[in-house]
C-alpha cells in the first residue's frame, strides 16, 4: 500500500511555552504518560491493518512528529511524515502465547507499563509517542499501551491518538471487504500545526499578561516559597522519592491498577447526572475520603478540627481557549487548579454530605476555569522560572522534598467520547 501525506507542517517550528518548559527542563528526565485500552475484535484484522494506522495517526497530527532541538533553547521542530521504513521505532507488536495469558486477561502489562514510564525520552533523536500492542490472538484480544512524552501530550490526546488508530483499522478493514482487495493508496491530510496552549489560552488576556508576568518576576520565588514552606504531606512519600533540584533529577514510577466494572461505571454516571454534579467532582471527595479513611487513628474529628488535604487537578483547556480547534488536537493542553478551600477551610467529615460536597467541588472548578488571571499563574512560574534555564537560587533555602507539593494531583479524568469502531467481519 502507498501513502500520500498532504503536509504543511513538516520543518515548523514550535516554541515550547508554559508547562512544555517545565517538562523539559532535563535532558532524558519526562514525564511520560501510558495511556491503555483493552479491545475485542478480529485481531488477524487488527494486525493486518495496524502499521499503516499508526502511520496515519502520526501523520495527521503534526505535534506526534516533534523532535527537540539542541541548537535552539525551547524549540522543536516537526520532522517529515512517517513511513513504512520508520513504522519500527513507534510501533511494538508482541503475540501472546497461551502460557503468557492462561485465562485471557494477560497481568504482565502493568508491570510492563510500570518500568516504561521510569524510562525518559529522549526528544532529540525519539518521537514523543510510540505504541505497544500485546495480542492474545485465541481471545481476540489487544491490549494497546500508548505512551508519550507531556511536552507534546495529556491524557486526551491519548484518547485521540488510538481512536485515530482504531477508527483507520476499521475503515480500511471495511474497504478491503467491499473491493475484495487491499486499498492500494492511503492518503492522510495532516491537522494544522496549533499553537501551544500559552498562546491559545492567554491571547484572552493579553492586556494582563504584563502584570502577570511583572507579579511572577517579583513576587514569584516568594509566593513558592511559601506555598513549599506550608505544605505537609498527609501519608509519607516513598523513600527512594528525590527532592526537587536544579536540574530536576529522575524520579521512578510506582503505579497500581484495577479492572472498573462498566455497569457501575454508567450506574455512576446516571447518579452524577441525577445529582447534577460532574464525575471529577465525586472522583475528589472519593479521594478525599480514602485519606481520610488512611488517616483515621491520627485525625480529631468535628466542627471544630476539620479535614484537610491538599489537591491539584488538571484540566482539559481546549473548549477555554480564545479561538478552540476545530478538530481534537494532540498536545499538552492541559492546566492545573489547586482547591485551595480543601486546605484552607478543610471538610467537616461527620455533618458534610457526600453528594454536597461533589457539587461544591464541580463548582470550584467550574469557577476556576473562566478565572483566567488566577489559573494562569502556575502556567506563568512554569515559563518564566521552572524551565531548563532556572536559576539554582530559586530554591535557596527551598526544599521541596521528594518533590511533593501536594497530597493529590489528579490527572486529567478522559471519559472516552468516541465511539467504538465496528467493520464487516467483526468489532473492536
Amino acid at each position: 500500500m502507498s501513502i500520500e501525506v498532504e503536509t504543511s507542517a513538516a520543518g515548523s517550528r514550535i516554541y515550547l511555552r508554559g508547562v512544555e518548559r517545565m517538562v523539559t527542563a532535563s535532558d532524558r528526565v519526562s514525564v511520560k504518560i501510558a495511556h491503555s485500552m483493552l479491545v475485542r475484535g478480529d485481531t488477524t484484522i487488527l494486525l493486518h491493518f495496524l502499521p499503516f494506522a499508526v502511520i496515519h495517526a502520526f501523520n495527521v497530527h503534526p505535534r506526534m512528529r516533534a523532535l527537540q532541538l539542541k541548537d535552539q533553547q525551547f524549540t522543536a521542530e516537526i520532522q517529515a511524515p512517517v513511513t513504512t521504513d520508520t513504522i519500527a521505532k513507534i510501533l511494538q507488536v508482541r503475540v501472546l502465547t497461551p502460557a503468557d495469558y492462561g485465562d485471557g486477561s494477560p497481568t504482565s502489562w502493568q508491570s510492563f507499563v510500570e518500568k516504561e514510564c521510569s524510562v525518559g525520552f529522549d526528544r532529540y533523536y525519539q518521537l514523543p509517542f510510540f505504541l505497544s500492542v500485546w495480542v492474545a490472538k485465541r481471545k481476540d484480544t489487544a491490549r494497546l499501551m500508548l505512551f508519550s512524552d507531556q511536552y507534546m501530550s495529556d491524557g486526551f490526546s491519548g484518547a485521540v491518538v488510538l481512536n485515530c488508530i482504531l477508527d483507520q483499522v476499521s475503515k480500511l478493514a471495511r474497504q478491503a471487504s467491499s473491493n475484495n482487495q487491499r486499498p492500494s493508496t492511503l492518503t492522510v491530510k495532516e491537522y494544522p500545526l496549533r499553537p501551544s496552549l500559552y498562546r491559545m489560552w492567554l491571547n484572552k488576556i493579553t492586556w494582563a499578561k504584563p502584570l502577570l508576568k511583572g507579579t511572577n518576576v517579583i513576587f514569584g520565588r516568594r509566593m513558592f516559597r511559601g506555598n513549599v514552606h506550608k505544605f505537609t504531606p498527609l501519608l509519607p512519600a516513598r523513600d527512594d522519592q528525590k527532592d526537587f533540584a536544579v536540574p530536576p533529577v529522575t524520579n521512578s514510577t510506582k503505579a497500581l491498577f484495577a479492572d472498573g466494572d462498566a455497569k457501575c461505571m454508567r450506574e455512576a454516571l446516571s447518579k452524577c447526572r441525577k445529582e447534577g454534579v460532574t464525575l471529577n467532582g465525586v472522583l475528589i471527595v472519593a479521594v478525599l475520603l480514602a485519606f481520610y479513611r488512611v488517616r483515621s487513628n491520627k485525625e480529631q474529628r468535628g466542627r471544630f478540627n476539620p479535614f484537610r488535604i491538599a489537591m491539584d487537578v488538571d484540566c482539559n483547556m481546549r473548549q477555554q481557549v480564545q479561538h478552540p480547534a476545530e478538530e481534537n488536537q494532540v498536545g499538552m493542553y492541559t492546566a492545573t487548579t489547586d482547591l485551595d478551600w480543601l486546605n484552607s477551610e478543610g471538610v467537616d467529615m461527620l455533618t458534610t454530605r457526600f453528594w454536597d460536597l461533589a457539587g461544591r467541588a464541580s463548582r470550584e472548578i467550574e469557577a476556576n476555569l473562566k478565572n483566567t488571571m488566577n489559573m494562569a499563574l502556575p502556567t506563568i512560574t512554569a515559563d518564566q522560572k521552572l524551565n531548563a534555564q532556572m536559576d539554582p537560587s530559586f530554591l535557596k533555602k527551598v526544599r521541596v522534598a521528594h518533590s511533593i507539593t501536594a497530597d493529590v494531583g489528579i490527572a486529567e479524568l478522559v471519559q472516552y467520547p468516541f465511539e467504538k469502531k465496528s467493520f464487516t467481519h467483526g468489532h473492536f
